[in-house]
């Protein structure tokens, strides 16, 4: 019996839940929980291509079976998928920065299109390593069929100063939302963040269920903090669900409306 159930089935249940063409946008630990997903559904008799539309790093033996650079066909990657169980793709590995560089989202909606896996967990964002990011015109890359797209928040954010060290693009998001740098954090200035930026619909498909996960919710401050965005957030009737929890403490609960 896995003794991680409790935590696991309803992660999986309020990601997945049968859907198999996933986005993740946002910071606050996307590539951890995509691999965390990665390693339930295997575990459970799935097959999975996890992969970029941006970077990534280079993933270690610990966050996929098996890594593939190029842009192989439908059947070599469900064969692949079929050899190993977690599969990430990648189109080229660019040494010098030390990260993947990422396939247009069209490959993967050809590769999920002809069922090569079960499911496709797809990073979609950048936030260089922050919590919270600011999105510019040219993010994110999410193809305009994703079954889901879902927006990753780092809770230590919430009531924190804002300086680049945990905002992605800080200054460019007190220039245009008219906070000052090194002001606290708002609450309501994240939920504003998420709904305004985060969803453009330019960007994400109106047909594209879109959840948001409040991460790295570790201690009861941090708690009351995710609650209360998670509330604000649910005001919005185009979030279909949201939240809380910590990836790496295995804690997790959806809040309903």
């Amino acid at each position: 019996m896995n003794d991680n159930a409790h935590f696991e089935r309803p992660l999986s249940k309020f990601f997945i839940n049968g859907t198999g063409f996933i986005f993740f946008i946002g910071g606050g630990g996307k590539t951890t929980l995509i691999y965390k997903l990665a390693d339930i559904l295997f575990r459970n008799g799935k097959k999975v291509v996890t992969g970029t539309t941006t970077h990534i790093l280079v993933p270690s033996s610990k966050e996929t079976q098996h890594l593939h650079i190029g842009s192989p066909e439908a059947s070599n990657v469900r064969a692949l998928a079929n050899k190993y169980g977690i599969v990430t793709l990648a189109f080229k590995n660019d040494k010098q920065k030390g990260k993947l560089v990422g396939h247009a989202p069209e490959y993967f909606r050809g590769l999920w299109k002809q069922n090569s896996a079960d499911v496709f967990l797809v990073e979609a964002d950048g936030a260089a390593g922050r919590p919270l990011k600011f999105h510019v015109d040219s993010d994110p890359v999410v193809d305009a069929e994703a079954e889901r797209v879902i927006a990753v928040v780092g809770a230590e954010v919430l009531g924190a100063p804002l300086s680049e060290d945990i905002f992605h693009r800080s200054k460019l998001f007190a220039e245009t939302l008219w906070h000052q740098i090194n002001s606290r954090i708002e609450i309501e200035h994240v939920a504003e963040l998420i709904t305004e930026f985060y969803f453009k619909p330019n960007k994400i498909s109106l047909k594209s269920e879109r959840i948001v996960f409040i991460n790295k919710v570790s201690s009861d401050e941090r708690k009351d903090n995710a609650l209360k965005l998670a509330a604000l957030l649910l005001k919005h009737s185009e979030i279909s669900r949201v939240g809380i929890g910590d990836i790496h403490s295995e804690y997790f609960e959806e809040i309903l409306r």
